[in-house]
């Protein structure tokens, strides 16, 4: 990572790591029903850009 502060430039690493206490599932997964809106931001958000 590359960031600049007012002291100058600075490059670091920063190290992703999995937190166990967290889990994402789709809402299906869970046992609920997404609602319109949802479902429409999904579609949204998952279908392909290009044209």
């Amino acid at each position: 990572m590359e960031y600049r502060n007012r002291t100058g430039d600075y490059t670091g690493t920063v190290t992703l790591e999995e937190n166990p206490y967290l889990e994402m599932v789709t809402f299906e997964t869970a046992g609920k029903a997404p609602d319109a809106e949802q479902s429409t931001f999904r579609n949204n958000w998952l279908s392909s850009k290009v044209k």
